[in-house]
């Protein structure tokens, strides 16, 4: 909570009703339904205040498929997120779902609506693990077809190669440093 902005969760009653108190005056007035059972709902409120109506939630499309390393060997353990390209007024992502590869690489996302996401992996921890290997951004497309089951997907590892670093003071012994920031670009995206 701040000056500009608060945050809140709400629970539904026995009959899927809810109440949420937004902040008088406020510009944007957004509000999200989270299940894992359908699709995020996402409901830019803006300035309307009262009872808003009924909002249906879609049972929207799993997404699943395997984590692969550069030669197609599955890669178990891998956190990933999938993130709608839709934006809401603030530019949050209308959509983002993590999940975590099992034992064989295999992953499942809770369902999400029909359109545009980008696959991504997380580095997970305290000290945020580095990857097993570099991955691009995967762009998704969600659409309600085959009994609404996307085909599986191979989310494989990028060729790339391993970069180690030490830092060294000024008589060339090695030392501790700062944190380390690579970037790069692959055909445009970073």
């Amino acid at each position: 909570i701040s000056d500009t902005r608060t945050d809140d969760e709400v629970m539904t009653d026995a009959k899927g009703r809810f109440r949420f108190n937004a902040v008088k005056g406020a510009s944007v007035t957004d509000f999200f339904a989270t299940t894992d059972k359908f699709a995020i709902l996402h409901h830019a409120v803006r300035d309307a205040r009262g009872d808003l109506g009924t909002f249906r939630l879609e049972p929207g499309v799993p997404v699943e498929g395997t984590v692969l390393d550069g030669s197609g060997k599955p890669l178990p353990n891998v956190t990933l997120e999938l993130e709608s390209v839709e934006r809401t007024q603030v530019m949050w992502r209308v959509s983002s779902r993590k999940t975590t590869a099992d034992g064989a690489g295999k992953f499942r996302f809770a369902p999400v609506k029909p359109g545009a996401y980008v696959l991504n992996p997380q580095q997970q921890g305290r000290g945020l693990s580095p990857l097993p290997a570099a991955f691009l951004p995967m762009p998704v497309t969600v659409e309600y077809r085959d009994n609404n089951k996307l085909p599986p997907i191979e989310y494989r590892a990028a060729p790339h190669v391993t970069l180690r670093f030490q830092y060294h003071d000024s008589t060339g012994k090695p030392t501790r440093g700062h944190p380390i920031h690579l970037f790069g670009r692959h055909d445009g995206d970073s």
